[in-house]
């Protein structure tokens, strides 16, 4: 029984603060994992599924009679041949994104067809858009950047401390909803923290763990 338990958990793949990580599948697909990410995979000649616990992956699919499942809250998506872009955020938000390929999702009772350049965002108790996002900022994360449009300052930190030791703090509560627009290099967080002084007009401050935002 417990054996059984094993194998229907999957084999788990996991990334730390400002790692990135390439994978392997046995069945020929792969995975690239970006920072401060947790996903399981089962993988073989029966059975194909993926669960994305956080961060977020680039799937590429490998053609077989088995199809491959990527599990999402209250449903599921059956991805062809392709490459897919799966991402969950702190706030259990999941974004999944068709780069080359279709994909079918039964999703709240409802099923819909991805296809290339479409992207489905749910979250939960709220119905799930599908749109066309620009691939190559969707895909930014894998040279190391991180794309936004109008995104709050609170979403903007929680993002980039995925990939740099210090820390973004917003010191200032009010702070927290300014809205952030454009592309940034990830990984320096006292870079990024003076950038987002500057574009906000807010005060940063640098100290030895962390650089306060506000305040």
């Amino acid at each position: 029984m417990v054996a059984m338990q094993s194998a229907l958990a999957g084999t788990r793949y996991e990334t730390g603060i400002g790692e990135q990580r390439r994978v392997m599948l046995v069945e020929g697909s792969s995975l690239f994992l970006d920072a401060a990410t947790r996903v399981r995979v089962l993988a073989n000649s029966s059975r194909r599924r993926l669960w994305l616990d956080q961060g977020r992956v680039s799937l590429i699919v490998t053609p077989a009679p088995v199809p491959f499942t990527i599990a999402l809250d209250n449903g599921a998506a059956i991805a062809g041949p392709g490459k897919f872009d799966l991402r969950r955020d702190a706030e259990d938000r999941i974004a999944l994104t068709a780069l080359a390929g279709q994909a079918e999702v039964a999703l709240n009772g409802t099923n819909r067809v991805l296809e290339t350049g479409d992207r489905l965002r749910a979250q939960p108790g709220v119905a799930a858009p599908i749109d066309r996002p620009d691939l190559d900022t969707t895909q930014a994360w894998q040279s190391g950047r991180a794309a936004f449009q109008d995104d709050r300052l609170a979403f903007v930190v929680a993002e980039a401390n995925r990939y740099s030791p210090t820390k973004l703090v917003i010191a200032d509560p009010g702070a927290a909803d300014l809205r952030v627009s454009g592309m940034y290099r990830m990984g320096d967080n006292l870079a990024l923290g003076q950038a987002l002084g500057q574009l906000l007009s807010i005060r940063v401050r640098p100290t030895d763990e962390a650089v306060l935002l506000g305040g």
